[in-house]
């Protein structure tokens, strides 16, 4: 058993020992921190030829003409439609549903019954009503990369292969073959 003045020494000592620690260099704040604000100095400038980590090689826009105007460069085939189901069901049926017909239940939106988990719809892309057939496979293609609306874009996660075979999958859905309308 311990007496009380031994371990009002021992507390007082730690105590002691405590104090000088917390003012020791090692003890930086990051209020004492040197930092650069965004903004404050220029940007090294991308060599030229350079593709960007996140393979954005031609910065096209979904709305624009030479983004529509994107075509599919891989061969569409068997195996490059299977890859893109495979893609797909990974990514996108989560939101657009079994075969893009919607009725996902992340994306659940039913006013009359009280559910409203996104302010918007996510497009339908097979099926009656669907967006799809109005689309053409840059435009697709194109907000599979940079997203739109509510949707993220999926650059950091597909390459260009998978998400060019998802573009070519959902063209084999019911109703969603190009129109040019």
């Amino acid at each position: 058993m311990r007496s009380p003045r031994l371990t009002g020494l021992l507390v007082a000592l730690g105590l002691g020992l405590a104090a000088p620690a917390a003012a020791a260099p090692w003890d930086i704040d990051m209020v004492d921190a040197y930092y650069y604000r965004g903004y404050e100095w220029k940007m090294m400038d991308v060599p030229a030829g350079a593709v960007s980590i996140n393979r954005y090689a031609a910065n096209y826009d979904r709305m624009t003409p030479e983004g529509k105007a994107l075509t599919n460069p891989y061969p569409v085939d068997e195996k490059h439609i299977a890859k893109g189901e495979r893609a797909f069901q990974k990514t996108c049926q989560a939101c657009h549903g079994a075969q893009g017909k919607g009725g996902s239940p992340v994306a659940d939106h039913n006013p009359a019954e009280g559910r409203h988990r996104f302010p918007i719809m996510p497009p339908r892309l097979s099926g009656e009503g669907a967006t799809t057939p109005t689309r053409t496979d840059g435009y697709l293609y194109l907000t599979i990369r940079n997203g739109a609306a509510l949707m993220s874009g999926y650059s950091q996660a597909l390459d260009n292969d998978e998400m060019w075979a998802i573009v070519a999958y959902m063209r084999t859905l019911d109703g969603a073959q190009y129109t040019g309308n």
